[in-house]
């Protein structure tokens, strides 16, 4: 799931190295458009997560918001350590690598405060909202630059 919001947070952060490099340069948007496709189409390491993340997002979200859904019934720490192992378990059924998962998951698991549970429904809830946001246009897309233009016009859609 790091690897994911990784993913989320790069493709996230390309419009808006888009938009500086518009306001400092003054490059016209089809330069621009014209030179992302073109470094875009030659990497091939950005193709493969896109389409990484195309088909793993919607899984991803369904199994985000399941172990949420788990958590927030967590009382306790025995509780939260069955929702981990129950979402690993629906992790692999589903087809998505949970290599992450124990990392970033289990630690949380240690201790079951009310700060840490509330902490982790946050941070599910940042994910959620995320991955909920991007689902349409990494659906929509056929390529990196069209998922991030479409980004853009989603952002520019809610400051409107």
């Amino acid at each position: 799931m790091k690897k994911l919001v990784l993913s989320i947070a790069l493709l996230m952060v390309l419009p808006a190295a888009q938009a500086q490099e518009n306001q400092q340069d003054k490059i016209a948007e089809e330069s621009l458009n014209s030179l992302a496709t073109a470094l875009l189409a030659d990497n091939k390491e950005l193709q493969d997560e896109f389409a990484k993340v195309r088909a793993n997002l919607p899984k991803s979200l369904k199994l985000a918001k399941e172990y949420r859904a788990c958590l927030q019934g967590a009382d306790n720490k025995d509780q939260a350590a069955a929702c981990h192992k129950n979402i690993k378990t629906r992790a692999a059924e589903i087809g998505l690598e949970d290599d992450e998962l124990d990392d970033d998951l289990a630690s949380h698991i240690t201790e079951w405060t009310d700060k840490e549970k509330a902490d982790n429904l946050k941070e599910m809830d940042e994910f959620i909202g995320i991955a909920e946001k991007m689902l349409p246009c990494t659906q929509e897309a056929k390529n990196p630059l069209e998922m991030m233009m479409c980004m853009q016009l989603l952002e520019k859609q809610q400051k409107e």
